[in-house]
């Protein structure tokens, strides 16, 4: 992906920059309503392409979407003067003077801009700035990729076959949307570190040994997340609500559950009550965003929010932005699949789900000795739903200060592989190998998915051509070497190849089992 993904095409991505280079140059961290971007950066922007709602933005200061940024460089290679389109610009200072731009993402938590700038800011002054950005991209896929061993955990709890483990954990790697969500320069991938770590340590806790102190763990690393950020909170409300649940199902102790719970909400405030506290101080609020920040300054109180629920967003927010909606986005432009795979995910989802009626069914007429609900599976679903009901909250937050709701549909990511997890656990009520025949089903649709939308639509539009030949000669100017559009076949095929080979070990690890099943 990467290999066309141009650069600031990532949502906002041109703002975590922005973030990253204010503490280089000021030496502090940025404040929101106070900071502005760096104007040492415009020359960066003018030079490359952007999206058209990042021209929203910094279309005031010059910058050109796709194709007129393409228009410009060839008019300019014939001699011919380009002349920036008024609705471009918001008004004429572009031309004249350096407005300003607010440093909006200067809510987010300082973590991960700490840690990155240094970073980005030797690889910019070494090679580049396309270069700089190029590097923490891939540092953060490299990230994401630990972060979703750790996020799978609790599938070895879920799945007897080993097919339908292996399976399951492909088809949950190739998830179009989490590459997208983590191949950006922002603070996401290190967040899911964080958040992977602290789920791996709850997964542990099906083991009656250290509970409290696995427990603390997992409040700890969950502060370090909500400090690189906010959405990594979600999974602190899960935690508790699953040592009580293990109390009740399991050999945990109520008391046991309890101290638990105390453990891992103290260590979770030895590491954020002073971000909390100044956050209140500052703002008027423990959970910094632009939109709550602006309705606790209006003086919008929860009974504001609540005042906004709506019985129709069970199906326009939590169906069609957080289900349906997380099969895959472009990027800043927001580009969709066709409608046709769009329709595709949403009944191979449906189908599966619906696995667990005839579950149900087995289970109430005693015809299967698994139980109703393992405890892992439990954890996969509170994660689920307490981001779930976080996104809502930011929704809300967005329909009091916009009338609108602004949530994107990854600020769910983080529970997205516990989602498909619960999908594929239900799908095994259609027998032995239901859940691997919906994991094999995914894995394939979700390599179609990436393919299809980037060949079939982004990089056109990324580009301004259709012409293969333009496409490959626009996209090459505004990648480094590596990852350029050079590699991008090359890549696919080795991914595809490794997709294959991997999904023919999982079905020979099934074969291998069977038959030390029947040897034993």
């Amino acid at each position: 992906m990467q290999c066309v993904y141009p650069p600031l095409e990532g949502p906002d991505e041109y703002q975590h920059i922005a973030y990253l280079t204010y503490i280089e140059e000021e030496g502090k961290i940025p404040v929101l309503n106070k900071a502005l971007v760096p104007k040492s950066l415009y020359p960066h922007f003018l030079a490359n392409p952007h999206s058209d709602c990042d021209v929203q933005q910094t279309g005031k200061v010059g910058c050109l979407p796709y194709e007129a940024f393409y228009e410009k460089e060839a008019m300019q290679k014939r001699g011919e003067k380009f002349l920036i389109p008024e609705n471009f610009m918001e008004n004429e200072t572009a031309q004249t003077g350096e407005p300003d731009i607010q440093l909006y993402e200067s809510q987010q938590p300082p973590l991960y801009y700490i840690l990155a700038w240094p970073v980005f800011a030797h690889i910019r002054d070494s090679l580049g700035f396309r270069e700089a950005i190029y590097t923490l991209r891939i540092i953060n896929i490299a990230l994401a990729t630990i972060a979703m061993l750790c996020l799978l955990s609790p599938i070895k709890g879920v799945f007897e076959e080993s097919r339908a483990m292996r399976l399951s954990i492909l088809a949950i790697s190739l998830s179009p949307m989490f590459m997208v969500y983590v191949s950006r320069v922002a603070n996401d991938a290190l967040a899911l570190v964080f958040a992977g770590l602290a789920v791996s340590v709850i997964t542990g806790m099906t083991n009656q040994r250290h509970l409290i102190a696995k427990a603390a763990i997992a409040g700890g690393l969950i502060g370090i997340g909500v400090l690189t950020k906010m959405t990594v909170l979600c999974i602190l409300p899960a935690a508790v609500v699953y040592f009580w649940y293990c109390a009740a199902r399991t050999r945990m102790t109520f008391g046991k559950a309890f101290l638990c719970s105390a453990a891992a909400i103290g260590c979770y405030l030895i590491f954020t009550m002073q971000y909390h506290l100044q956050n209140y101080r500052d703002f008027g609020t423990v959970f910094p965003s632009f939109d709550t920040i602006e309705n606790a300054a209006a003086g919008k109180t929860f009974f504001h929010l609540a005042g906004n629920i709506q019985l129709l967003h069970l199906k326009d927010f939590f169906l069609n932005t957080l289900i349906r909606g997380n099969l895959w986005v472009s990027g800043w432009s927001f580009l969709m699949p066709r409608n046709e795979l769009r329709v595709i995910y949403f009944w191979i989802l449906v189908v599966s789900a619906l696995g667990i009626v005839p579950y149900i069914i087995s289970v109430i007429r005693r015809t299967t000795k698994r139980p109703m609900f393992h405890p892992h599976i439990v954890l996969c679903g509170l994660l689920v739903i307490f981001s779930f009901a976080a996104a809502y909250g930011h929704a809300l937050n967005s329909i009091a200060r916009w009338g609108v709701i602004t949530t994107m549909s990854y600020y769910v990511m983080i529970s997205y592989p516990a989602f498909l997890i619960c999908i594929f656990a239900c799908a095994r009520g259609y027998g032995k190998k239901g859940a691997s025949a919906a994991a094999f089903v995914f894995a394939v649709f979700f390599l179609v998915t990436e393919y299809v939308s980037l060949s079939g639509g982004a990089v056109q539009r990324w580009t301004g051509a259709t012409d293969f030949r333009v496409i490959f000669e626009r996209l090459s100017s505004v990648h480094p070497v590596f990852p350029g559009p050079y590699f991008f076949f090359p890549l696919a095929i080795i991914v595809c190849v490794l997709t294959a080979g991997l999904m023919f070990l999982a079905f020979c690890g099934e074969r291998q089992d069977n038959e030390g099943q029947r040897t034993e």
